[in-house]
């Protein structure tokens, strides 16, 4: 995920390893703060997979616990000297915006996970070649990896909400929109299920059934995070900031004419061109925060990109950052992401905490790393949180004026399907 380069404070090794990405990680995710951020679909722009173990330090807590202080300068001074690697989850927009009190928390996981590592394994898609960052000697690594299980189970358990408590609260959506308090809002409920099998192997199914450019396994010690997420929220590279808003959904049939129908209806579909460029604009006001004037350029607008069981419509904004702007600096100026609040921005964040039950956790959140001036971080989307054989996965969407309950509800359900599929769920 993170673009390196050439640092001061690690030596960089080329290493020769007969594996791939998976079969190096199946040797190390069962060790506390191993840490898998892999490009499940290689392009030139998404390369490379990090695979990082044994942290030196770590960052982690409840948002009430922590200080936002230390948290923005855990990320910039160890980012100087380690790879930074972990996730944000959505309730530090406490430490953004003055909101009303979230809802309940229903999983032990931390809102914070950071871990500052003195190594980790860079993985190069189109070269195949394998490489090693270190502060001292290059790290010892795994002689076998293990052979996958196929043993254990899954079973569903509910939702935080009922149907019904769903179209009635995004019918308050409605409301509030036809009242001019806010243009879109994303609406989310949660999934709970237990899980009796081996969470690496949940990770590789999930991969099979739907790969992803921003995918991770984080090894909390007490939890476990998997994400499946197809969506960019920053990557800083040199001077140049990205961003890739997802808004807009289609559901993929095994038919190859309708599957067409379908990606031709989502392309031109006026709902969810609108529902995407109001993200798009959002994001470009996040970043004139901190680039530079007349830099904010969209590049690519209403991108249809195909995963396994649906379309998804993306847009690209990307722009030039001003001299002195510090990685903190971008995280306060853009947190959360824009495509799982709604705009505006902070109205949406507030009504989000009326309505919804409880807290979202990692979900609508930011996982990936930090080094130097380099920053990739996904939109915690399509993530399972996991502790004690029991698990939550969010599910929503983004609600505009002519939105239909039923509808949404039904995309909900649909964004829930690769990852129940992975765990033997039907929905």
């Amino acid at each position: 995920m993170c673009e390196i380069g050439w640092y001061l404070h690690m030596e960089k090794s080329s290493l020769r390893i007969g594996a791939d990405p998976c079969q190096v990680f199946s040797a190390l995710y069962h060790e506390p703060g191993a840490i898998f951020l892999e490009s499940q679909r290689p392009s030139f722009t998404d390369r490379y997979s990090y695979i990082a173990w044994n942290p030196e330090k770590v960052f982690e807590g409840s948002i009430a616990e922590l200080n936002k202080d230390e948290f923005f300068s855990f990320i910039s001074s160890c980012s100087r000297d380690y790879f930074v690697a972990g996730y944000i989850g959505y309730e530090a927009c406490q430490w953004i915006e003055d909101l009303p009190s979230p809802g309940a928390k229903d999983k032990p996981n931390p809102d914070i996970y950071l871990a500052a590592y003195p190594q980790f394994l860079v993985f190069d898609h189109i070269q195949k070649t394998w490489s090693s960052w270190h502060k001292d000697a290059p790290p010892a690594l795994p002689k076998s990896y293990r052979q996958r299980s196929q043993s254990g189970s899954s079973k569903m358990l509910g939702f935080n909400q009922s149907k019904t408590t769903y179209l009635k609260n995004v019918g308050h959506v409605l409301d509030y929109i036809r009242a001019g308090d806010v243009y879109q809002i994303n609406y989310t409920q949660r999934v709970y299920f237990n899980c009796r099998q081996d969470l690496f192997d949940l990770y590789l199914r999930l991969k099979q059934i739907q790969p992803v450019s921003y995918a991770a396994f984080i090894n909390l010690g007490k939890g476990t995070v998997i994400s499946g997420s197809p969506e960019l929220f920053l990557r800083l590279k040199q001077d140049t900031v990205l961003s890739k808003p997802m808004k807009g959904t289609r559901k993929r049939s095994r038919e190859a004419r309708i599957d067409r129908r379908l990606r031709r209806e989502l392309k031109e579909s006026e709902k969810d061109q609108a529902e995407n460029v109001m993200i798009v604009d959002l994001m470009r006001n996040d970043l004139g925060r901190f680039c530079e004037y007349g830099s904010i350029k969209v590049p690519r607008l209403y991108v249809v990109e195909g995963y396994d069981t649906v379309y998804q419509m993306v847009s690209y904004v990307n722009g030039m950052i001003r001299n002195g702007t510090r990685v903190s600096d971008m995280i306060r100026a853009t947190f959360p992401p824009g495509s799982i609040t709604g705009a505006p921005k902070k109205r949406a964040m507030e009504i989000i905490y009326q309505l919804e039950p409880h807290q979202r956790g990692v979900y609508c959140g930011a996982i990936g790393c930090f080094f130097q001036n380099k920053m990739t971080l996904n939109v915690a989307i399509r993530t399972l949180e996991l502790w004690d054989g029991q698990g939550v996965l969010g599910v929503g969407g983004g609600i505009v004026a002519d939105s239909d309950p039923e509808l949404e509800y039904e995309e909900s359900i649909l964004k829930a399907r690769a990852s129940m599929m992975a765990l033997g769920i039907e929905l």
